[in-house]
Formats: structure tokens, sequence, C-alpha cells
């Protein structure tokens, strides 16, 4: 009787053993099929997100052709294409960055520059504000009027004027017209930092009366000083290294080039090894 009592014991406990087993092979099934089916719902409104966002992105470029023409009454056109780095490491982590694109005016000059298209927020891509740096034209044309004019008798016959801003600085929304630079060096809330290279051809006679780095450092200051020192300002007056080189200088490709995105041409960067830095000022 003892040996089949102990039988019956052992069959039990086994018994036990086998609906405990079952029991937690069917939880650790259950939190698989769970967390399969989790997976599977993360990853399809992630897709979801992805497609509603890329439909939404897709609608940028036309609504900047429309803000900038509203701002500046002007036409546009917009390259599609844009630069946006919008996952990190991880698919879950994600960084909060506008949309970069490469604007140009229609029209001879065809002005090039950036705009930033800012998203309300990383989960959601409807547009929050628009911000660009078009005003450069402005400054730019500014800043070479006031050179060539305050060294108006000083250069030589022949000489071309690169104006290279940083294509980073992006204006604010309210500055527009050509009149408005003295309040925005007043506003701006950091430097504005700009190259500034006169170029003249080979043996060019720099030391011509009045023509000194004492006399372009005052011009320089008195620029300086009128824009309420808030720019950090870099002037090289250059010789070409040949009368080839000074004719092939391509004034406007060099400058487009400062702000261009995408389809960079190298090429127009190698003018910096074709001249010789004779006055070098920094001001700041």
């Amino acid at each position: 009787m003892k040996e089949i009592d102990e039988k019956d014991k052992n069959k039990e406990i086994l018994l036990l053993l086998v609906k405990v087993v079952g029991i937690m092979v069917s939880i650790v099934a259950e939190l698989i099929v769970g967390i399969i089916v989790m997976f599977v719902v993360w990853h399809w409104r992630v897709e979801k997100q992805r497609e509603e966002r890329a439909e939404i992105v897709a609608t940028y470029p036309t609504e900047i052709k429309k803000k900038l023409e509203e701002k500046y009454g002007k036409k546009f056109v917009v390259n599609p294409k844009f630069f946006a780095q919008l996952s990190g490491p991880l698919p879950f982590i994600r960084h909060y960055v506008p949309y970069q694109y490469e604007v140009e005016e229609e029209g001879e000059d065809g002005y090039l520059f950036n705009v930033w298209v800012y998203p309300v927020s990383t989960e959601d891509s409807h547009i929050k504000e628009i911000r660009d740096n078009y005003y450069w034209k402005v400054i730019e044309k500014v800043t070479k009027e006031y050179i060539e004019r305050e060294m108006e008798g000083l250069l030589p016959q022949e000489y071309k004027i690169v104006f290279l801003p940083d294509f980073r600085t992006i204006f604010d929304d309210n500055i527009v017209s050509e009149h408005q630079i003295g309040s925005y060096f007043k506003s701006a809330k950091r430097k504005l930092s700009i190259m500034l290279f006169i170029i003249v051809p080979p043996n060019s006679e720099i030391e011509r009366e009045g023509f000194t780095e004492d006399k372009v450092r005052t011009i320089l200051n008195n620029f300086y000083i009128k824009n309420n020192r808030n720019m950090e300002l870099y002037f090289c007056y250059c010789e070409s290294k040949t009368d080839d080189d000074f004719e092939k200088l391509n004034v406007e490709k060099i400058e487009r080039e400062k702000l261009k995105i995408f389809d960079s041409d190298s090429s127009n960067r190698d003018w910096l090894g074709e001249i010789d830095r004779k006055i070098s000022i920094e001001i700041q």
C-alpha cells in the first residue's frame, strides 16, 4: 500500500509539473506573440508616419515659393532636393532640425540663396516657419558699392570684387528691403561673417598715392562702425598670378559656390591658389 501511495504522489507531482510547464510555455508564447504584435503595430505606425511626413514634405517647395514671392514680390525657383539630418543612430531617437533648400531668384543674375523650413516638431511635419538668407544679396550690393565708392581713384582700372558670406546666417523675417540694413546690423543677435576679396591683374600698382594698408583699414573701420560693429570682416587685396588667371576668374560662380548645397563644383574653389595676397586685414 505504501508503495502505491508513493507512486500516486509521484504521479500527482509529475502531473503538476507538467501543468506548471504548460502554463509557463503558454505565458511565454503569449508574451512572444504580444511582442511580435506590438512590433508589427509600431512598425506600421512608423511607416504610416513616414508616408504622411513624405507627403507633407513634398509640399515644402510650393510653400517656400509662395512665402518668398509674398515676402519679396519676386519670382523664385526652388530646388526640390533638401538637406536634413532627420534620424539619430537609433530609429527611435530623432533630432529636431530644419530642412534646408537651395533657391534661385528668377532673372538675369539668378541670385542663389538658402531657405530653411522648420516643422512643428519631429512628430508633426506641418510647417511652423520658413526662414531664408536672401538678404545677403542686399548686404553684398551695399558692401561692394561702399568699397568701390571709398576706394575710387585708388584702385587700378581693372579689378574684381568677391563677396563671400557665411551661408549659415538666417535673417529675421521682417528684414526685406535695402534701407533696413542699418537696423538689421543693430538688432542682429550674432555677428555677420563676411570675407571680401579685391583681385587685380599681376603687377598692378598698389603702392600708389593714398593706397596704403592704413588707408584701407580706415575705410573698413568706418564701414564696421557704420554698421554697429556687428560683423566679422576679413578683407584681402590680392594679385592674380597671371593675366590668364585674372581673365578666367568668374566672380558669379565663386560667390554662388559659397551658397550651394548640391552639385558643388570644386573647380570654383581653385582660384584661391591662383592669387598672391598683398594686404590682409581682419576686423571684428
